[in-house]
């Protein structure tokens, strides 16, 4: 037997060491039935002979995948002992290794669904109001019941708060909406009162110059009767003076009114010239 021929052998005796090893110790921990049988005092007479018959399943099938492991470790023997001429090692021993874990994924799946029929027993029988059913089998059905009433209302609440939930988008979105519009609202009145208060100071401007003009013409309206007002009073005192042949120039008082009026009239007579150009 060639090198390669005798470590496929040792490799294949290892598998099979190991499979039989694994298979062994799960024999003695019972896949979790002292977890059960803790509590066997509360179980009743057909969930008893129930688990009798589940401890016989799991017996009669691990001796079952023994002896299978077994056959395909021998079979797999004989086909080593022609590798020389078929060159198929990696064939057979991927061929085991496959039909040991069938065996094992259909014993765990088959052990899954009894542990499940024993936990679903009690809740079935209470639920179904069955004869012959445990006080703690009859004390779960109020348990139920306010599960089923308050899985219930659980929905009901989940289904309001999703509305008001939508509800709160919805109004959000509109807020949103409206936030904008106020701020564009906002932007335009702003350019409205500035153009307002620029037009409203530029009226202002244009009262106060219009009367400030009004005051000027006043103003000036009232010199011009002062001035003439002058005049006439010179023209009275000069003709007043000379009527009387009175010699004023031998008075120096009025030698100095004369001549003040003289010069006030021809100044009038001046500034009414240049107001009329």
């Amino acid at each position: 037997m060639s090198v390669s021929t005798i470590q496929s052998t040792n490799s294949l005796q290892d598998i099979k060491d190991s499979s039989i090893g694994i298979i062994s110790l799960a024999k003695n921990l019972n896949f979790g039935l002292p977890v059960i049988s803790s509590c066997k005092s509360t179980l009743s007479t057909e969930e008893r002979v129930l688990l009798d018959l589940y401890r016989q399943n799991i017996n009669l099938k691990l001796q079952l995948i023994i002896k299978q492991v077994n056959l395909n470790s021998e079979a797999a023997q004989d086909a080593l002992n022609q590798l020389d001429k078929t060159q198929d090692e990696e064939f057979d021993i991927d061929k085991l290794m496959a039909k040991v874990n069938i065996l094992s994924n259909n014993f765990l799946l088959q052990q899954k669904v009894l542990e499940l029929s024993i936990e679903a027993l009690p809740i079935l029988r209470a639920t179904n109001h069955n004869h012959n059913i445990t006080q703690q089998e009859s004390s779960l059905i109020p348990l139920l019941s306010l599960r089923d009433r308050l899985a219930s209302e659980i929905c009901q609440e989940a289904s309001y708060i999703s509305t008001q939930r939508q509800e709160l988008v919805e109004k959000q979105r509109d807020n949103f909406s409206l936030h904008k519009k106020n701020r564009i609202l906002t932007g335009k009145l702003i350019k409205i009162t500035d153009e307002y208060e620029k037009r409203l100071k530029s009226k202002n401007d244009q009262v106060s110059n219009s009367q400030l003009h009004v005051r000027l013409e006043m103003e000036r309206e009232e010199l011009l009767f002062q001035k003439q007002k002058n005049i006439i009073l010179c023209e009275f005192l000069t003709g007043l003076i000379c009527a009387t042949k009175i010699d004023w120039s031998s008075d120096p008082l009025l030698t100095d009114i004369i001549l003040d009026c003289g010069e006030n009239t021809s100044n009038g007579n001046a500034y009414d010239g240049f107001d009329d150009d």
